[in-house]
C-alpha cells in the first residue's frame, strides 16, 4: 500500500511535466506493440519450463498444450486478490487430466525457481553494472559482486534444500520431487523470460525516445528486481503500482522523473497488451482445436 500511495503521489506531482505530444507519436505505440509481441514469448517459455517439472513427475504434457492452458488464464491475474489466475489455471489443468499432486508440486516449484531467477538475474545486473543503481545503492551501500553472487549461490542452496524437505514432509511421493537436473532448466528458462521482456522493454525505450540511459541492461535489472515485488505484494492485481514505484526508484539514475513516469506507464501498457495477445491466441487456437 505504501508503494502504491508514494506511486501515486509521484505521478501527481510529474505528469504536469510531461509533454502531451508524447501520447501521440506514432514511434511511441510502435514501441509499444513491438515490445508487447516480445513480451508475449513469455508464455512459450514458462509452458517449456512446466513441462520440464511435469516430466520430472512422471507427467508427459506437450509443451505447446501447456502454452495454450497458460494463455487462456492470462487475463486473470488483473482480477484484484492475486488468485484468480491461480484458480482458472488450476482448473483447466485438472481437467486436461494433471493430477492435483503434480500440479501443486510443480506450481510451487514454478513459483521459488521463477522468484529466485527474479532475484539472481536482477542482482547480477546490478553488480555487473553498478554505477548508477541509486535505488539500490540506497538500500546495500556500496555494491561487490562478490557479495552479490555469494547472496544468489545462498539463496539458490536454500531454495533447493526448501523444496527438498517440504516435498520430503507432506504428501507429495518421490516421483514428485524435482530432479536437480529438471529444476536447474526450468530455473534457467524462468531467467530466459527476465530477459525477453528485459528486450521488450528496451525496444519500447528505443522506439518512444527514451534517454539512453534506460539501455537493456538497466531495464532488464529493473524489471526483474521489481518483479518479485509486484508479485509478493497482496491484492494489487499484477502488482499494479508496486512493480511501477519500484521500477521508478532502482531507475532513479538513469533519466529524469517525468521520463521515467512515462516509461513506466507505457511498460504497464505493453505488458497488458501482450497479455492480451497471449489470451486472444490461446483461446482461439482452443476454439480452433475443438473444431469450432
Amino acid at each position: 500500500m505504501l508503494a502504491i500511495v508514494w506511486f501515486v503521489f509521484f505521478a501527481l506531482e510529474n505528469l504536469p511535466k510531461i509533454e502531451g505530444g508524447v501520447w501521440l507519436q506514432k514511434s511511441t505505440w510502435l514501441g509499444v506493440g513491438v515490445g508487447a509481441l516480445i513480451y508475449a514469448c513469455i508464455i512459450p517459455v514458462s509452458a517449456w519450463a512446466w513441462m520440464i517439472l511435469l516430466s520430472a513427475c512422471g507427467e508427459k504434457r506437450s509443451g505447446f498444450s501447456l502454452a495454450v492452458l497458460m494463455g487462456k488464464t492470462q487475463l486473470a491475474k488483473y482480477i484484484p486478490g492475486n488468485v484468480a489466475q491461480h484458480a482458472a489455471r488450476m482448473a483447466f489443468a485438472l481437467r486436461s487430466g494433471i493430477p492435483v499432486p503434480a500440479y501443486v508440486t510443480t506450481v510451487f516449484q514454478e513459483t521459488v525457481l521463477a522468484a529466485l531467477a527474479s532475484i539472481s538475474v536482477g542482482l547480477l545486473v546490478v553488480a555487473i553494472y553498478p554505477a548508477q543503481w541509486l535505488g539500490v545503492a540506497k538500500i546495500i551501500g556500496e555494491i561487490e559482486w562478490m557479495w552479490i553472487a555469494a547472496v544468489t549461490t545462498f539463496s539458490l542452496a536454500f531454495a533447493a534444500l526448501l523444496i527438498f524437505l517440504l516435498g520430503k514432509k507432506h504428501y507429495f511421493t518421490s516421483k514428485h520431487l524435482p530432479r536437480p537436473s529438471a529444476a536447474f532448466v526450468a530455473f534457467g528458462a524462468y531467467s530466459i523470460n527476465y530477459a525477453v521482456v528485459g528486450v521488450g522493454l528496451f525496444a519500447l525505450a528505443r522506439l518512444s525516445g527514451m534517454p539512453s540511459g534506460l539501455g537493456l541492461a538497466a531495464l532488464t535489472g529493473a524489471f526483474a528486481l521489481s518483479w518479485i515485488l509486484g508479485f509478493l505484494a497482496p491484492g494489487a492485481p499484477a502488482g499494479l503500482g508496486v512493480r511501477e514505484a519500484l521500477m521508478v526508484f532502482l531507475l532513479a539514475g538513469f533519466a529524469r522523473p517525468e521520463e521515467l513516469l512515462v516509461f513506466v506507464i507505457l511498460a504497464r501498457v505493453m505488458t497488458m497488451i501482450g497479455d492480451c495477445i497471449c489470451f486472444v491466441v490461446a483461446w482461439g487456437v482452443d476454439y480452433s482445436a475443438e473444431g469450432g
